[in-house]
């Protein structure tokens, strides 16, 4: 588990986000193993609506928060 934090300013813009994130993984033999992921960002101030701006062309959000999933399975060969 981690935890980041960011602060912006500029003239037009004063805000800030944190970001938490947990991690997990479950071998389930000597080269395969299961593994989940799970963030969740806060966004307040000037931060709110720049989570997206320039990724891939998409649109700005006004959301405050975000929540992100992953779960998978890995094999080495």
């Amino acid at each position: 588990m981690w935890f980041t934090r960011q602060r912006g300013y500029t003239t037009d813009y004063d805000g800030s986000a944190s970001q938490y994130q947990l991690v997990a993984g479950y071998a389930l033999s000597k080269r395969t193993m299961l593994y989940a992921e799970i963030d969740r960002s806060i966004y307040r101030g000037g931060l709110i609506g720049a989570q997206l701006v320039g990724l891939n062309a998409q649109s700005p959000t006004v959301a405050r928060t975000q929540t992100g999933t992953t779960i998978g399975i890995r094999h080495t060969f």
